[in-house]
């Protein structure tokens, strides 16, 4: 995110009067060269007690369109959420859904110690990458947290490696190719605590058009 979309965003979401949340970059780990140009993270946000919400941005200048999120299975053998939750809303042209189970690894995850993917995998549907999330689109997905677990808890393990969250992207120019992303543990320095913008807040940015809420 640049320097004036964070500033209109910090503006936008204090008069709103948003709670905090934490943006975490994602960080390529699979591609054969530089990719300038690549930017893309997730806004992690507490919802509620029990539901922590996972917005995922692109402001990519290379053409790059995410078609699949991965949540790792946590590496010290907890569980962090409940198996409620999906998708609750998207920005105009963004259509995803729960992929099941998915795969045991997103691609390349070898190459980073993928522990395995939990319950929660989703992916474009049909698998169209036109589906996916482009440059100014976003979607967002509310997970219900499991029994004595707090959004404080999934940050910490976000901050540790301990739980990860990966995305595999396509169609990165000029060559179309595809990688995959993760974020990072170690000292959380790449964790900025910042208001988050409401859906109307992320559409004034241009970050989205129509948010599609999900049916309850």
């Amino acid at each position: 995110m640049n320097k004036q979309i964070c500033i209109a965003a910090l503006a936008i979401a204090a008069a709103a009067g948003s709670s905090l949340g934490s943006q975490i970059p994602f960080h390529v780990y699979n591609a054969p060269g530089p990719l300038p140009g690549l930017s893309l993270w997730v806004e992690v946000q507490e919802v509620s007690a029990s539901t922590v919400a996972f917005t995922f941005g692109n402001a990519s200048t290379n053409g790059a369109i995410s078609t699949k999120i991965y949540f790792e299975t946590p590496r010290d053998g907890s569980v962090l959420f409940d198996g409620s939750g999906g998708i609750s809303a998207q920005s105009a042209g963004v259509s995803f859904e729960n992929g099941g189970s998915g795969p045991e690894n997103p691609p390349g995850g070898s190459g980073v110690n993928w522990n395995g993917t939990d319950s929660h995998y989703f992916r474009t549907k049909q698998g169209g990458v036109s589906n996916g999330i482009g440059a100014g689109q976003w979607l967002t997905i509310e997970l219900g947290l499991a029994q004595g677990v707090s959004y404080a808890d999934i940050l910490a393990d976000l901050t540790s490696g301990n739980f990860r969250i990966a995305q595999h992207v396509q169609s990165i120019q000029p060559d179309g190719i595809s990688v995959g992303v993760i974020t990072e543990g170690g000292n959380g320095s790449e964790i900025t605590l910042i208001p988050l913008p409401t859906g109307a807040g992320l559409a004034g940015l241009g970050l989205g058009l129509v948010a599609l809420r999900r049916r309850r």
